[in-house]
């Protein structure tokens, strides 16, 4: 994963235009049922009950900020084909130290095709303890070794879920504009000319696109890549992810070199129901938002990450909002890594 690391650092493009155009629903078919289906297998149950993790109860989250103890546990599958029995572990993630965010550190500042410039603070990093029990699989289930990693807890608790609102708001409103005049907002960290952003600033203009809405926009891409971050440094995690990661061939890697890269697409953005999945109250459900990411380098699809996503209040700050998530290559669908929190528990 030290690729996608590398990538974080670099330009990070996020045009919306293309989620705007009502594209296909993402494969699998229907995340919703594919979630649904990820079940813990009888020997990660066991293990879970040996080792301590949580298998059921999803704090709905309160107000105000991170705090020690916050833990949240995901289940992970993988599943080679269609039909397989799946590779299966948990995953929890507890915060231990929540950060202090009147640290001083380096500011990440990105700009949009409207004339923005939004600043994050991310020096006040937060640390996180990661257990990964198993995988499944012939004998026992491995015990889980602990690692702690630091993150950035205001990346964290940025609101992924709110521009995949915003983008879905925008959707239902271009279905009568022609596609010439249905405009594009961009995210990058360079400003853009001054004649994109004249045109772009007129075109968006019937969207009502608040600057909240605009800074969540720009705001999902340290979230995503601080998320992805975590799957980078869970040990095991990398090894999974790399068997649906689609990178570039060697020659188009020495071909480009000194020339990277890298950009999040986000393609697709719904509004989406949980059903019973995480609250079995639909009076106790916030808003969820379906979001569909495709992560590119030199050009060329490297991954897609669909993301479900709600507000990041505690304990949820710990998967930065995300309940659940699924992860393939673009020519290999059919290989997929779901992933679904099966529990999250406030500090108490």
């Amino acid at each position: 994963m030290r690729l996608l690391r590398r990538a974080a650092g670099w330009s990070l493009a996020l045009a919306a235009a293309g989620a705007w155009a009502a594209p296909d629903k993402p494969p699998p078919a229907n995340l919703a049922q594919l979630f649904a289906r990820a079940q813990p297998l009888p020997a990660l149950v066991s293990a879970a009950r040996a080792g301590g993790f949580a298998l059921t109860g999803v704090d709905r989250g309160r107000d105000g900020p991170p705090a020690r103890g916050d833990q949240a546990v995901a289940l992970v599958s993988y599943a080679a084909a269609p039909g397989t029995e799946p590779v299966q572990w948990l995953l929890r993630l507890t915060l231990d130290q929540p950060g202090d965010p009147a640290a001083k550190g380096q500011d990440v500042t990105f700009y949009s095709t409207v004339g923005d410039r939004f600043v994050f603070h991310s020096a006040a990093k937060a640390a996180i303890d990661l257990d990964l029990l198993g995988p499944t699989g012939a004998g026992a289930v491995p015990a889980a070794p602990r690692r702690q990693v630091r993150a950035s807890a205001g990346y964290l608790m940025l609101d992924i879920s709110r521009g995949a609102a915003a983008i879905h708001r925008i959707r239902v409103q271009i279905k009568d504009r022609p596609p010439a005049e249905r405009g594009n907002f961009g995210i990058a960290s360079v400003p853009f000319p001054a004649a994109q952003v004249e045109k772009d600033r007129r075109q968006l203009e019937p969207y009502h696109l608040d600057e909240g809405d605009r800074r969540s926009f720009a705001g999902m891409m340290p979230a995503l890549a601080e998320f992805l971050n975590l799957v980078r440094d869970t040990p095991g995690l990398q090894e999974i992810l790399w068997k649906v990661f689609e990178g570039p061939s060697l020659l188009d890697m020495i071909r480009k070199v000194g020339n990277p890269n890298a950009s999040f697409t986000i393609d697709y953005a719904d509004a989406v129901d949980t059903g019973d999945l995480f609250w079995p109250a639909a009076a106790e459900r916030p808003p969820a938002q379906l979001m569909r990411v495709t992560f590119q380098i030199f050009g060329k699809p490297a991954l897609r990450i669909a993301l479900m996503a709600v507000a990041p209040r505690p304990p949820l700050e710990v998967t930065a909002g995300v309940v659940a998530a699924a992860a393939w290559g673009p020519s290999h669908p059919e290989r997929t890594v779901a992933v679904r929190v099966v529990s999250a528990r406030a500090s108490r």
